[in-house]
């Protein structure tokens, strides 16, 4: 095999690595901050562990072994490729979030700072709005052929990742990896939009930005709410 083909085996399967990750992550973090309030509560208030404090080393590695799982053989191939039959290769935008969340709980500070996180998003979400509505048939052209042109869509990313970079944005490392993989022909695709973005990740920043949005028509309704009241100091 080819350093390209070894790459484009062994990618799916870091990238379900990283989502294994992620998932346990995102579970613990949950179950510290409901032990954390239980704990809180029966003390008066008072938590003798904070969520947001580091925690011990046997509760950080537990992202690492979920990783792992991707890379257990079974069958002859790793549980990673078997899924790769499942879902279709991650983008390298995925990936990365996935990474962030993964990362950030093993070592007590995330990959990315909220800057990062931000254009994470509205790049996964300014993708997913130029490619999936042609895909289903809305507008007269589809972007998504702009994808096999030669440097293509992932060029234009790779520049825009290294504004970023200068910017002092390290989501930017995310668009440049994007350039390089796909001149390494990473994914089982030629196309550059699939290395920007997947289904998956286009939710997530959709949800994320609505999620964001209501939290701020929420807040503005409620400081509404109380200013009104009956004797409410202004």
């Amino acid at each position: 095999m080819s350093a390209g083909e070894v790459l484009t085996w062994w990618y799916p399967v870091v990238a379900w690595g990283a989502a294994c990750a992620a998932v346990a992550a995102v579970v613990l973090r949950v179950v510290v901050q409901v032990v954390a309030t239980i704990v809180g509560g029966r003390n008066g208030g008072r938590e003798d562990h904070q969520p947001g404090g580091p925690l011990p080393w046997p509760i950080r590695a537990v992202p690492v072994l979920a990783g792992l799982v991707a890379f257990v053989p079974v069958g002859g191939l790793p549980v990673g490729r078997w899924l790769l039959g499942i879902t279709g290769p991650f983008s390298v935008t995925l990936v990365a979030v996935l990474l962030d969340q993964a990362v950030g709980f093993v070592r007590g500070r995330p990959l990315f700072d909220t800057r990062a996180r931000w254009a994470a998003i509205w790049c996964a979400l300014a993708c997913g709005l130029a490619v999936y509505p042609a895909a289903l048939g809305l507008g007269r052209f589809d972007p998504y052929e702009w994808g096999w042109a030669s440097p293509g869509v992932t060029a234009v990313a790779a520049v825009v990742g290294a504004g970023l970079l200068v910017a002092g944005n390290s989501f930017g490392w995310t668009l440049v990896a994007a350039g390089v993989l796909w001149q390494l022909g990473a994914l089982d695709s030629a196309n550059g939009w699939d290395y920007l973005v997947d289904p998956v990740v286009a939710l997530l920043a959709a949800a994320a930005v609505a999620g964001a949005g209501l939290k701020i028509v929420v807040s503005r309704l409620f400081r509404g709410g109380c200013s009104g009241r009956p004797g409410h100091a202004k």
